[in-house]
């Protein structure tokens, strides 16, 4: 019975996580893996001459996939927060006219869709939400679930300050305004983050690409230079060895340079 509980556990979570809004689309995963090939070659041919070590960096495939992914979900994820900021602006607004929630969203809906298009997660989310309602489900759990599907913490601060203003007959455009108020706040501390480090991002960009390029120009400009280090089993060790400094040092420095507000 237990295993069975389980089993059903694991079935829903896995049903929870396809259901996610925010996902790396097929196209971005063909774009991904072609960029990787292509990094691949490059970094085969400055670092030992030839094309053939590509085979020896396929295993790196996976874990440069999922750092890449990773930044790849945050910043659609800052994308939609700042949609659903103005989502809220525009539902605090309806309420402020007289406007019930319910009506405030189907409103907030049909304006995102103008402003930002059907097809955008915001749009859609919204509209998922429109539809659990049609089938009487309550407002804060259709947003509970839209935080669940997006993965923002704020839309389900949002969703539990409903349900408690709804159950006390609070004023659920004055918790509108603490959220919205909540968004900006931290949308503004983080471009103010991104203003302070945007040198340091240019810079860690030249500093990653610099090695390759200097390898490049050596071996280029100066024919016969480098075989010493692709022929003989001390210079392939080198080589090797300074391949994984390069990348250890390059992923360390993705991860000083992102910070999560």
């Amino acid at each position: 019975m237990k295993e069975s509980e389980a089993g059903k556990k694991k079935k829903s979570k896995k049903i929870e996580s396809r259901r996610g809004s925010i996902r790396i689309t097929p196209k971005e995963k063909g774009i991904v893996f072609l960029g990787f090939i292509v990094g691949s070659m490059i970094i085969s041919y400055a670092f030992y001459g030839n094309f053939v070590a590509l085979l020896g960096l396929a295993w790196l495939y996976f874990p440069v996939r999922k750092v890449i992914y990773e930044e790849m979900l945050i910043r659609k994820k800052k994308k939609v927060l700042y949609e659903f900021k103005d989502a809220l602006t525009i539902i605090r607004n309806c309420i402020s006219a007289g406007f019930s929630i319910e009506n405030a969203v189907g409103e907030g809906t049909r304006q995102m869709e103008n402003m930002y298009g059907k097809k955008s997660i915001i749009a859609k989310e919204l509209v998922r939400v429109i539809n659990r309602l049609k089938v009487n489900i309550s407002v804060e759990q259709a947003f509970k679930e839209m935080a669940v599907r997006v993965g923002i913490e704020e839309i389900r601060l949002y969703a539990n300050l409903l349900s408690v203003t709804k159950r006390g007959g609070g004023e659920i455009r004055e918790i509108t305004d603490d959220i919205c108020g909540l968004i900006e706040r931290k949308i503004e501390v983080e471009n103010e983050v991104d203003v302070a480090i945007a040198s340091e991002k240019y810079e860690q960009t030249i500093i990653s690409f610099m090695p390759v390029i200097i390898i490049l120009y050596v071996k280029i400009t100066n024919d016969g230079f480098m075989d010493v280090m692709y022929e003989t089993f001390a210079g392939r060790i080198i080589m090797s060895t300074a391949l994984l400094i390069y990348g250890i040092s390059v992923y360390w420095s993705l991860k000083i340079i992102r910070l999560d507000i």
